[in-house]
């Protein structure tokens, strides 16, 4: 009898110690999930004095590319490290356009570029920018969204779905458009407006881990798909508008274009860890952004609102002076463009801090010209506008 007593007492010492290590299991793997899946709350909108770094790589990021699912694992380390882009939230009172915004928050600058922000309950909208245009015809605006283009929004949990839209129309006179525009317009008129359309729709699809070359980070994945409508009208006496988009040459101008692009964000972060952009089917990377953090050292960090590249004289006509600064070591290439998107011309040279490239504009017809400052990887670090005059 006492034997059978303590084999039934031993059964239920192993019966409780069975549950307590299957306990133990589940709390280890609830946890795990807890941790994991997280909540992207406000502590990633910007607040004035926050300053966001970030690198580009062309034609990488395809491991970031992955159906929808839960905890997944996204290895990016291989990306490069290199020119690190450095953006600083102003207050918008430094701007000198801030009465065409009201309601702003936030300034950044980016050389010529002006762009105002609202963070308004728990959302960071765009309200629009001063500076050249962004259809690349080398006009100087002030473009305002209708309504504010939505960019954040807090909180955001893992299936949300969200769709919003916003619109640009640019009113310009006559007298306001190079010469070279002009040309390109094959009627007479009186006024000519600039129309964007934004469509974007965001699904929050994945969770999981993210490693970039700093660090690894508890992302949430939003796939957002874009549709960018945009078109050319001129106005002529008592007539309506008339799109004459199809009519100039200049191509990306006027139609519709289809992007998909990755984002992936961690709470404390003012940046996303990584985005991806993608081809119109979203299968294909084209450039990944990625955040850097203060142990990367590879840095390109600017006066704050100052770009790296200033032309003097401008505007111009025959030999200019490239002006850079703060710039790491290497070579770095200067492009000029054409309203049409054609090089007309490439120089570069190599550029330790401050340095100065010179060109010779002199063949030039008198227009309005795009340049562009590219590093050694072809990185993009400024664009800006040059007007070429004859004497």
């Amino acid at each position: 009898m006492f034997i059978l007593l303590f084999e039934h007492m031993d059964n239920i010492h192993q019966m409780n110690g069975m549950k307590k290590n299957l306990y133990i299991i589940a709390l280890i793997f609830c946890g795990l999930n807890l941790n994991a899946q997280i909540t992207i709350n406000s502590s990633v909108l910007p607040t004035i004095g926050d300053t966001t770094k970030v690198i580009s790589q062309n034609n990488a990021g395809a491991a970031g590319i992955t159906a929808a699912g839960e905890n997944q694992s996204w290895d990016l380390s291989n990306l490069i490290v290199g020119s690190v882009q450095q953006t600083i939230f102003l207050s918008p009172t430094e701007g000198t356009q801030v009465a065409a915004f009201p309601g702003a928050t936030l300034l950044t600058i980016a050389g010529a570029n002006e762009t105002y922000y609202k963070v308004e309950n728990g959302r960071l909208f765009n309200l629009g920018y001063s500076g050249i245009d962004p259809a690349g015809l080398g006009l100087q605006i002030k473009a305002v969204y209708n309504p504010a283009l939505q960019e954040i929004k807090t909180p955001l949990t893992y299936g949300s779905e969200l769709a919003y839209s916003s619109k640009l129309v640019l009113p310009f006179g006559y007298d306001q458009l190079p010469d070279t525009l002009v040309a390109l317009i094959p009627i007479q008129f009186d006024s000519i407006r600039l129309k964007l359309q934004t469509d974007i729709s965001d699904v929050v699809d994945a969770w999981g881990q993210m490693t970039t070359p700093s660090g690894t980070f508890d992302v949430l994945r939003t796939t957002r798909k874009t549709i960018s409508t945009t078109g050319l009208e001129v106005k002529v006496g008592v007539f309506p508008w008339f799109d004459v988009s199809a009519l100039i040459p200049i191509p990306g101008l006027a139609g519709t274009t289809h992007s998909t692009s990755y984002l992936y964000q961690t709470n404390g972060i003012k940046s996303p860890i990584a985005e991806i952009t993608s081809d119109s089917a979203g299968t294909t990377a084209l450039r990944t952004t990625y955040y850097a953090n203060d142990v990367i050292s590879a840095t390109n960090n600017l006066p704050k609102g100052k770009s790296a590249i200033s032309i003097f004289p401008n505007p111009s006509y025959g030999e200019v002076n490239f002006n850079l600064t703060g710039l790491t070591a290497g070579r770095y290439t200067i492009k000029i463009f054409n309203i049409v998107g054609k090089e007309i011309l490439a120089v570069s040279d190599f550029v330790h801090g401050n340095g100065v490239i010179l060109a010779d504009l002199s063949a030039f017809a008198k227009g309005t010209y795009i340049y562009t400052l590219l590093d050694e990887s072809n990185q993009v670090i400024a664009t800006k506008r040059l007007m070429v005059v004859t004497p």
